[in-house]
C-alpha cells in the first residue's frame, strides 16, 4: 500500500523554494569541517581585494586626524602622522631594524602609556614582546589592538600566535580561524592554523589546511613549505624535498624552509643540497624558526652534511 501524499499548498511551495534559495546563498560562504567553521573564499572582484591590502589599514582606524594613518613594511605599522607619538613610533622601528627589541619595547611601551589610544605602537609593541618571548605581554597589547581596531586580521592572527606560543591551542585555532574570517585573502591564516594542526601531530587536518590555501593560490609558498613538512613527519623525505624544491624564494616566504629542506634532504642523502640550505638559513639569525632550534644544532648538522657530502664524491 503506497504511503498518503498530501498536496502541499502554493504558500508552503513558495516557503520551501525560497527557504532553498537562502541555503544556496550562503553556500559558498561556509564549510563545515570537523575543526570547526572556515569561511570559504569570497568572490574575487577587484574593489574587495583592493580594500583588504595591508596598506589601506588606515581605513579601519576612522579618524580624520594625520596620526591615524598607517603603512606597512616588513610586517611593522608606521605611523605617517606628524605629531610625536608617530614620531617615536617610527624611531623605535628603527631600533627595531638594527635587532634591538629591548630598546624599542622600552620607546614602544612610553608612546602606549602617554596614548592608551594609539594603535600603531600597541601592535608593534605586541610584536616586539613575542620576539623576547614576553609571550603572556604580547597577548595583552594584541587584544588591546582588537579592541582599538576590531576590524585588522592581524589582530587576530597574532592573538592567536600568543596563545600557540603560551602551549593554549584551543584557544589559538579558534583566533586563526577568526583571522581567515575577517580577510579570506591573508592565507597566512590558513597555513598557520595548519602548521598549529602539525604541531599537535594531527597531520591530515593539517594537511587540508595547506591544500584549502593551495586552492586559491596554488603558488603560495607557506603552503608548499606545510606540504613539504607533512612529507617530512611522515619520513618521506624525498617526496618532502619536491615540495620545497617548487617553493618560489623570490617571493615572500618564510625562511623556516632552509631548515626543513635541509633536514629532508640530509636524510634523503642529498648532502649538498643540505649543505646549501643549511647555509642559507644561517643568513636569517633572527627568523623564529631559532626558537625551535639551537644554532648551535644547525651548525653542527652543516659540519655533518659537509663531512658526508665530501664522502659521496671521493
Amino acid at each position: 500500500m503506497l504511503p498518503l501524499i498530501r498536496r502541499k499548498s502554493r504558500n508552503a511551495d513558495n516557503g520551501i523554494r525560497m527557504g532553498k534559495f537562502a541555503l544556496l546563498l550562503s553556500i559558498p560562504f561556509l564549510v563545515y569541517g570537523i575543526s570547526g567553521i572556515i569561511p570559504r573564499h569570497p568572490p574575487e572582484f577587484r574593489e574587495f581585494r583592493k580594500s583588504l591590502k595591508p596598506d589601506r589599514i588606515d581605513r579601519f582606524l576612522n579618524a580624520k586626524s594625520p596620526k591615524a594613518m598607517v603603512r606597512t613594511q616588513g610586517g611593522w605599522l608606521w605611523a605617517t602622522g606628524k605629531d610625536l607619538a608617530s614620531k617615536t613610533n617610527n624611531e623605535a622601528l628603527i631600533f627595531i631594524m638594527a635587532n634591538d627589541y629591548d630598546r624599542a619595547a622600552e620607546i614602544l611601551k612610553q608612546v602606549t602609556q602617554k596614548d592608551r589610544q594609539f594603535f600603531p605602537a600597541r601592535f608593534n609593541l605586541g610584536k616586539v614582546y613575542l620576539r623576547i618571548k614576553k609571550h603572556k605581554e604580547a597577548l595583552l597589547q594584541f587584544k588591546m589592538a582588537r579592541n582599538l581596531v576590531p576590524g585588522y586580521w592581524n589582530n587576530y592572527y597574532y592573538i592567536a600566535l600568543s596563545y600557540q606560543r603560551m602551549g593554549d591551542y584551543d584557544a589559538a585555532e579558534h583566533y586563526y580561524k577568526l583571522s581567515y574570517r575577517h580577510n579570506p585573502y591573508h592565507l597566512d591564516s590558513l597555513t598557520a592554523l595548519g602548521d598549529l594542526l602539525l604541531e599537535q601531530g594531527r597531520l591530515m587536518d593539517a594537511k587540508k589546511r595547506y591544500l584549502d590555501a593551495l586552492r586559491y593560490d596554488d603558488g603560495f609558498n607557506n603552503a608548499l613549505i606545510g606540504l613539504g613538512k607533512v612529507e617530512l613527519k611522515l619520513r618521506r623525505y624525498y617526496e618532502a624535498t619536491l615540495y620545497f624544491r617548487s617553493v618560489d624564494t623570490s617571493k615572500p616566504y618564510n625562511k623556516e624552509l632552509h631548515y626543513y629542506y635541509a633536514e629532508a634532504a640530509f636524510f634523503a642523502q642529498m648532502y649538498a643540497t643540505a649543505v646549501e640550505q643549511y647555509k642559507l638559513l644561517l643568513q636569517f639569525p633572527q627568523d623564529p624558526i631559532y626558537n625551535k632550534v639551537s644554532v648551535t644544532r644547525i651548525k653542527f648538522r652543516l659540519k655533518q652534511a659537509q663531512k658526508l657530502a665530501l664522502q659521496s664524491t671521493q
